[in-house]
């Protein structure tokens, strides 16, 4: 089932995935900021992730797998992407860090995806402007909705936490 909720209000999140336990997993793609500047990175997906502990363990649910999809330069793969990049999304990886740092300190099993970003427009098949092909070295964009199956996947692969 998908959930929906404002990640940054903690009640609101609470309140969805209580409705809807007992659930297997949970993937999180929030992030991206508001016009006025308000990120989603740190403050959704912790509100997530507390929420997910207090919901399964309510239901004395004991298979319990939360899927981060992050971003490649948080982290530990900071040297995954070019100091000036790094840089100019610095806040945005900071939040996304202390996400991550979040999640592994919550007791869950866990998958963290660091793709090259994530984008809530829908894909169109074509590079993004100003790019012609994928290389070796390039992050890529990737369409929020389109990761989540393939982030369910890979909590089947990976073990985590």
């Amino acid at each position: 089932a998908v959930v929906m909720a404002d990640a940054r209000d903690d009640t609101a999140v609470a309140a969805a995935l209580a409705a809807t336990a007992p659930f297997d997993a949970v993937v999180s793609t929030v992030g991206g900021a508001d016009p006025d500047g308000t990120r989603a990175d740190f403050l959704g997906n912790r509100n997530l992730i507390d929420a997910y502990v207090t919901a399964t363990t309510a239901a004395a649910q004991t298979d319990r797998h939360f899927v981060l999809v992050s971003s490649i330069g948080a982290g530990t793969s900071a040297a995954a992407i070019p100091a000036p990049v790094r840089e100019r999304l610095a806040t945005a990886l900071d939040e996304k860090e202390r996400a991550e740092d979040h999640l592994v300190r919550s007791g869950l099993t866990y998958t963290v995806i660091r793709p090259g970003g994530l984008r809530s427009e829908p894909a169109t098949g074509r590079p993004p402007s100003g790019e012609t092909a994928p290389s070796s070295t390039s992050s890529r964009s990737l369409d929020r909705r389109r990761r989540t199956r393939p982030a369910l996947r890979a909590r089947t692969r990976s073990p985590g936490g």
